[in-house]
């Protein structure tokens, strides 16, 4: 159900910005319609990518499958 991201949709476009990111309980748990990917380097200096865990609150996103 998109409804009642339409509202807070509309205010972040007005300020200039494309999209939401949603949180909850100060989790990032995605992005209005896009995937979202977070790219970290560890303690080795390796390269770490990171994105939301498909829960309940979480869809599949086709990119997202493709590049993990």
């Amino acid at each position: 159900n998109y409804g009642p991201t339409i509202l807070p949709a509309k205010k972040v476009e007005n300020l200039g910005h494309h999209q939401v990111l949603w949180l909850y309980d100060d989790k990032v748990v995605e992005v209005g319609s896009s995937n979202i990917f977070f790219v970290f380097k560890d303690k080795s200096g390796g390269i770490e990518i990171a994105t939301p865990e498909l829960e309940d609150l979480v869809l599949p996103g086709i990119t997202r499958d493709s590049i993990l």
